[in-house]
């Protein structure tokens, strides 16, 4: 996948814009995801009594992707690579810490 120069995505400033991957999920799946990476053996509990809430998550990223932006790592990946990083820097361990690998 590709994506645009910061100068080309500069010039959309002024607006919020989305970015995501343009693919739809339910919350559950992504609640279910985290705790499969972050390794939680615990329950997942829904509260069925606000049934009006947010079922699915979708952005569109239609805007963005005009700019030539284009997602690079998938939602799975983006929280995997979030969760290795925080915990590393929770771990002190210079490394594999992001921060620690730039001083």
């Amino acid at each position: 996948m590709r994506s645009a120069p910061s100068s080309t995505l500069a010039e959309g400033i002024g607006e919020f814009i989305n970015i995501g991957t343009g693919e739809d999920i339910k919350i559950k799946d992504i609640a279910k995801l985290i705790k499969d990476i972050v390794g939680f053996k615990g329950e997942i509990k829904h509260d069925i009594s606000k049934p009006d809430g947010t079922p699915r998550k979708l952005l569109d990223v239609s805007r963005i992707k005009a700019l030539g932006w284009e997602p690079k790592v998938s939602l799975e990946e983006g929280i995997n690579r979030t969760y290795e990083g925080m915990s590393a820097i929770i771990a002190c361990r210079p490394d594999r810490c992001p921060l620690c690998q730039y001083s």
